[in-house]
């Protein structure tokens, strides 16, 4: 049989190895959650900011051009119609 200290040294040298690149892999998930979370949150943000700066243009009674791609229409308050 084969030296065992060295057979334990490196079991111990692929444990640490092991340990490390778990510890790697749950901090990388930690920190694309947080990233995915941001994101989000901006992305909720500018959604409501949109619809708030609409809401309040069409409420002076002013067309909204609003964009999509090529395409482009406007809005206008249907109280503003009358």
């Amino acid at each position: 049989m084969k030296n065992p200290k060295k057979i334990i040294t490196v079991l111990i040298i692929l444990l640490i190895l092991s340990l490390g690149y778990i510890i790697y892999l749950k901090t990388t998930e930690k920190i694309q959650k947080k990233y995915t979370e941001i994101l989000n949150t901006g992305i909720q943000i500018g959604y409501e900011k949109a619809v708030v700066q609409i809401i309040q243009e069409t409420s002076e009674c002013n067309p909204v051009p609003v964009t999509y791609g090529n395409t482009t229409i406007k809005i206008i308050k249907t109280d503003c119609l009358s």
